[in-house]
Formats: C-alpha cells, sequence, structure tokens
C-alpha cells in the first residue's frame, strides 16, 4: 500500500513533474489535504486512488505515519 498526503502532481510525458498551482490540494469533499491510497500489488502504476473506499487502511497508515513522524528527528 501507498499512502500519499496533499499530493496529486502528474508527471508529463517525458517524466518531469507537471508544473503546480498554487495553493494546497483539497480531498473530494473540497476540503483539507488531499488523500490518495493506492494499492500497488494491483495497482503499480498508481491509477486508481482508493481512499475513498478504504478509510481503514488510510486510517492504519496515517497513524503509522504520526508515530514515524513523532520519532523523526527535527530538521537543521
Amino acid at each position: 500500500w501507498k499512502l500519499v498526503m496533499g499530493g496529486n502532481v502528474a508527471d508529463s510525458e517525458d517524466g518531469e513533474a507537471a508544473p503546480r498551482k498554487k495553493g494546497k490540494k483539497k480531498n473530494a469533499e473540497g476540503t483539507g489535504p488531499k488523500i490518495e491510497l493506492f494499492n500497488l500489488a494491483t495497482d503499480p502504476n498508481e491509477k486508481t486512488n482508493l481512499a475513498g473506499t478504504n478509510p481503514d487502511k488510510v486510517a492504519e497508515l496515517s497513524a503509522k505515519l504520526k508515530e514515524l513522524a513523532a520519532q523523526a528527528a527535527s530538521p537543521k
């Protein structure tokens, strides 16, 4: 599984990141950062966002991300 928080920056056909519009990406409801969830075993090209249909997996991975972030050293 892959969880992307505030992502959705599409690549162009040459592999370079496409220009991004200013401002944070919003989720489907239009509030908060966009959240994307991909099952890399069945969707290695990350074409289908499963965040809306798998809220338990989003919660699980979000909790793990917060746990790891709490353990990380502060940047200098």
